[in-house]
């Protein structure tokens, strides 16, 4: 049983006088509370906040599968592109395309070289046709059907006729050849139009007619020859209608390559494009509904339609109020952190990054929906800030802070008719992870809350959607990718957790259990070079949780504090008791009370500094620097208090550890054990009266040294802290039986003459 708490009518009251702090308004008072930046932070997650949502374009309020609750009305007129009427204008334009044909170049250029070719030999041959060899006559008779009858009229119209004359016969016969529309016969698939184009841009040619025929039409191809040949000279035209008549190819060939790209050209024509017409006032989507991929596109065209019609002054409107609804959200997170977590906006660093992270989300929500994935994956979202934020600060922050981002996401997402839904899982996700997150021991405790986020809003998706009759395949794709959502979240949080911890510096109860392994590099050093710290530290280590857990503290954080509190001794083992032998204050013998003093407080600066260099979690640095708070250095300060001329009232404030004084319930208990640990150490016989009184004088004298000033432990959670240290130190100093050793009872036993014995002391 413990002793009766004590009373503080012996504390000592220090009276100081505190000078007002003269401030100029109230900017200058809220400047003492509040960090300008955090301020600005604010403002500036307000801006880009309302940047993302604004200028990330419009979100359509409806989901494919959906089944609407009232009618859908068109809101602003738009028309609607008509594939089928469109694609069939589209054939029809590309059927109707002229075909396009070139002349046969080839073919008119060797009817310009063969006819001068005849011309050269005419011009050659002898004036008589009986000077002609047997040789010349039989080639004239075979290639140009010259015989003796006609020879001597083509020979006088060769001679008559110069080089420049007969070149513009031939240009002529060539004109009329163009001007002929004789074809050849195209594909198949190009034969649904009667109009044809020929063009010839080095004869100057380009005309659309349906007047033509084909190469294989003899009748009406030898008609035209009969009729062209009509221009040359009576004695010449016989000779070149047959020559034609036998050599004919078509005048036109079918130019594919022009003719295709006519026709894509006509086939992608707007001018083929048919629209259906949707008037204001029209009902688009009936009640109950389902709305397929046609409908949704109709919702899509509608919805542009009406932001298109809006005028500048409409859509300033609605963009003041999108950045309206999201500075009430941020001002509301803003007023709580200055009344509940008044930390975060005086530390801008803290403000930035709790700020970034909700920011992230909202932007990660706008890009995630744009892109076309279902709105209820944004539990990813609201799982992932919801765990950050329990892993960094406490439940009631979380659920604050959760609660906004499920708010602004609901701003982001512009959900209409699905709302109450998407809100009511948005909201049993975050609060699922928020209230069973309570400690990060394992790896699989993320995965496990994780689990139930996405339990939990698969059932609520199919509970409200089913209340509003929605069928049931809609349902289940919401609810998979809800579920889905927080499930990976857990794993994406699992996987930030190592920059979560350095961002937010803090330290998670699996960072902690990792620092606990005795063969971390700094607690090897401590065994090695410091064992007596070492041995004390884990000592203190195991008082310091019982007493934490006895009062709901954190007592992980406790153990692991109190393993790494004294890290400082390493850098001058030799001169602290417990790594003396024998006890002996040996090291100081020679030193004056002033030096030793400064050596002894010099274990805090220097175990800061080990710590910054093994780069150990910062929440463990208040442990090495607040273990001792401002407490006297009582042992020096009594040999300095025994010199001639000394003053005890400057040297009780001389003689004090330089603080900072506990700011925590953790490091509170860790004073108190480091202090009970060293004082029942020191008792010849540690009995459970002896034990009780000492650790309850400990406890009196920081309580009335004012230690315990800065940190929020109370007067009953003390009294439980003294009650659990009484206990766990009578656990470790019960009392032992000495047992006779092995040897020395066989030699009782069998009377044998041996004389050496061994004492063992066994613990029970």
């Amino acid at each position: 049983m413990a002793i009766p708490f004590f009373s503080r009518k012996n504390k000592k009251i220090e009276l100081r006088r505190i000078q007002p702090v003269k401030t100029s308004g109230t900017v200058a008072k809220l400047r003492q509370k509040v960090s300008l930046w955090s301020v600005l932070i604010g403002i500036l997650f307000t801006l880009a906040t309302s940047a993302v949502i604004i200028f990330g374009g419009q979100v359509l309020p409806w989901q494919v599968g959906q089944k609407p609750n009232q009618d859908i009305r068109v809101r602003a007129g738009f028309q609607e592109l008509d594939q089928q009427a469109t694609m069939q204008a589209r054939e029809q334009a590309k059927q109707s395309t002229p075909n396009y044909y070139e002349p046969n170049n080839l073919f008119l250029k060797q009817i310009e070289q063969d006819l001068n070719l005849f011309y050269t030999e005419m011009k050659a041959a002898p004036t008589k046709y009986e000077e002609l060899t047997p040789e010349k006559k039989e080639s004239l008779k075979q290639k140009w059907n010259i015989s003796e009858q006609n020879f001597a009229p083509l020979r006088t119209l060769v001679d008559e006729t110069s080089p420049e004359q007969y070149q513009n016969l031939l240009s002529e016969l060539k004109a009329r050849l163009l001007a002929g529309n004789i074809i050849e016969i195209r594909p198949e698939e190009y034969g649904k139009t009667n109009t044809v184009i020929l063009d010839a841009p080095q004869a100057k040619v380009h005309r659309s007619t349906d007047q033509w025929f084909f190469d294989q039409d003899v009748d009406k191809v030898n008609a035209f020859l009969t009729q062209t040949t009509k221009i040359l000279p009576k004695a010449m035209e016989p000779l070149v209608y047959r020559y034609l008549t036998t050599n004919f190819q078509p005048i036109w060939q079918f130019d594919k390559a022009q003719t295709d790209k006519q026709r894509n050209f006509r086939y992608s024509s707007p001018d083929n494009e048919q629209y259906r017409k949707y008037e204001a006032g029209s009902i688009l989507i009936r009640q109950d509904q389902r709305i397929g991929n046609r409908e949704y596109q109709l919702l899509k065209l509608e919805h542009e339609a009406y932001w298109n019609s809006l005028n500048s002054r409409d859509r300033l409107l609605a963009n003041a109020g999108t950045v309206i609804l999201v500075l009430l959200v941020t001002l509301s997170m803003w007023v709580y952190c200055f009344t509940f977590q008044r930390q975060v906006i005086r530390n801008w660093t803290r403000a930035a990054a709790l700020g970034l992270s909700v920011f992230l989300m909202i932007a990660l929500a706008r890009v995630l929906d744009l892109s076309g994935l279902n709105i209820y994956t944004a539990t990813f979202e609201v799982v992932l800030i919801a765990a950050i934020m329990t892993i960094t600060y406490d439940h009631r922050f979380a659920l604050v802070i959760m609660t906004s981002t499920v708010l602004l996401l609901m701003i982001t997402l512009n959900t209409v008719s699905d709302s109450i839904s998407l809100l009511l899982t948005l909201m049993v996700a975050g609060t699922t992870v928020v209230l069973t997150l309570e400690d990060v021991r394992s790896r699989s405790k993320l995965i496990e809350v994780a689990s139930a986020a996405a339990l939990m809003s698969f059932a609520v998706v199919w509970a409200s959607q089913l209340a509003t009759y929605q069928d049931v395949r809609f349902i289940l794709g919401n609810a998979l990718n809800a579920a889905g959502g927080a499930l990976v979240a857990g794993f994406v949080v699992q996987g930030l957790l190592p920059a979560i911890e350095r961002i937010f510096k803090i330290a998670t109860s699996m960072t902690l259990l990792e620092c606990c392994d005795v063969s971390k590099p700094l607690l090897r050093r401590l065994a090695i070079e410091a064992p007596g710290t070492y041995n004390h530290s884990l000592q203190i280590g195991a008082l310091a949780e019982a007493a934490a857990d006895a009062i709901g503290a954190n007592g992980l954080l406790a153990r692991v504090g109190a393993y790494y509190h004294d890290i400082g001794k390493i850098a001058k083992p030799k001169y602290f008791v417990e790594n003396q032998p024998g006890n002996i204050v040996t090291r100081h013998k020679n030193l004056s009370p002033a030096m030793s003093f400064l050596i002894i407080i010099g274990h805090v600066k220097d175990g800061l500094e080990i710590a910054q260099e093994y780069g150990l979690p910062k929440i463990l640095y208040p442990f090495i620097t607040e273990h001792h708070g401002t407490t006297l250095v009582e042992y020096f300060y009594h040999l300095a208090s025994q010199q001639p001329d000394s003053d005890k009232e400057s040297l009780n404030v001389a003689f004090r550890y330089p603080g900072p004084k506990p700011h925590s319930k953790e490091s509170a208990i860790l004073m108190l054990a480091d202090g009970v640990e060293g004082a029942t150490r020191s008792l010849a016989e540690p009995t459970a009266g002896r034990i009780e009184s000492i650790v309850h004088q400990i406890v009196k004298k920081r309580l009335e040294d004012g230690q315990f000033d800065e940190c929020e432990i109370t007067l009953r959670e003390l009294r439980l802290v003294e009650e659990s240290l009484v206990k766990s130190l009578w656990a470790m100093y019960h009392s032992r039986i000495a047992y006779p050793s092995t040897a020395a009872t066989q030699t009782a036993q069998t009377s044998t003459p041996e004389t050496t014995t061994t004492k063992v002391a066994t613990g029970i």
